[in-house]
């Protein structure tokens, strides 16, 4: 089986991972730029469009029949909304992309969506707020500090902590498409959770996030938490996403209170893999047509990860050319 995944950027031990199911023979690794280090880890790697270009899906199309690729495995935000619609533009090659439906991905995406989504089905959020509606209300109760942070947003790039409705002013006139929740007191938990093609839960490990680094993950620990597996399934059931999410949460004295839900990878799966949860495997074997047994609640609990730097070091003349696929 090849794989080929999009915008993979440093992703490289999710790469190696996949490298190493018996089943996968070429790990492949696409980027806009030659700078990204998946590209000289994976088995072949090409520099390709902006998401959204109008030769995108042509060279997507080219080197999946190129080299016979099996299945596509976005990891980027910005990318999700095209590649959701063209799934089955890729079926029709014979391709498989791992991702959740156009709605799934909408709700996802759109963090005001995200909200509405968990009020609808009762599960705790942070109150919510556009900018109309809260500068339109005498909103009470928030302690008098909230978060402002972009409507698509991800990574945490542009969340601002303000204290005074003079302080939101200023971020909302920079930009309308900003949000203003309640601030949660609470440490951080992600849940990595896997479905399969029919949206059921296979597998779940909660870890708690211990220091964040440029809105990554840098060091982090499994957690006993059998209130959040149940509380995870509730809100898998009820969206039915497809392949690996992570959902975010606070867990604060009254309980958790859930604020994202991300429709791919997240970038500290690799410490749930340690712990147990071996999602590359159960993916080719989802691909492979064989049906997945749930492992919920199996995973390694008090497991650490402690991230540190490494690098790669290439001559100009050993960079991919830029214009291989431009």
């Amino acid at each position: 089986m090849n794989i080929l995944f999009t915008s993979a950027g440093r992703r490289v031990e999710l790469i190696k991972l996949f490298q190493e199911v018996q089943e996968v023979d070429r790990v492949i690794a696409v980027d806009i730029g030659n700078t990204a280090p998946t590209l000289y880890c994976a088995d072949k790697g090409f520099v390709i469009p902006k998401e959204g270009s109008d030769n995108y899906l042509d060279v997507l199309l080219e080197i999946c029949r190129k080299y016979n690729i099996h299945m596509i495995i976005p990891l980027f935000d910005l990318e999700l909304p095209f590649l959701s619609k063209l799934k089955e533009t890729f079926h029709k090659e014979g391709v498989v992309v791992l991702i959740s439906s156009p709605h799934v991905i909408e709700i996802c995406l759109d963090k005001l969506q995200t909200a509405k989504f968990f009020n609808e089905h009762q599960i705790p959020t942070p109150l919510t707020y556009t900018p109309e509606d809260f500068l339109s209300r005498d909103i009470q109760g928030f302690d008098g500090q909230f978060i402002v942070k972009p409507r698509f947003g991800s990574s945490g790039k542009g969340v601002n902590k303000c204290n005074t409705k003079e302080e939101i002013n200023y971020f909302i006139r920079q930009d309308e498409t900003y949000i203003i929740q309640e601030f949660i007191r609470g440490y951080e938990v992600t849940l990595d959770i896997l479905c399969d093609f029919k949206g059921k839960c296979i597998s779940i490990v909660p870890r708690k996030r211990l220091k964040v680094r440029g809105g990554e993950v840098e060091r982090a620990v499994t957690i006993e938490a059998p209130n959040l597996l149940k509380i995870t399934q509730e809100i898998v059931s009820k969206l039915n996403p497809v392949g690996p999410i992570n959902i975010q949460c606070f867990i604060t004295e009254q309980g958790p209170v859930f604020t994202e839900i991300n429709p791919r990878f997240g970038g500290g799966y690799p410490l749930s893999y340690h712990a147990g949860a071996d999602f590359p495997k159960m993916i080719v074997k989802m691909a492979l047509g064989e049906k997945i047994a749930p492992r919920i609640g199996i995973y390694r609990r008090n497991l650490y990860m402690l991230r540190y730097d490494t690098a790669i070091y290439k001559g100009e003349d050993e960079l991919i050319d830029q214009s291989c696929y431009l």
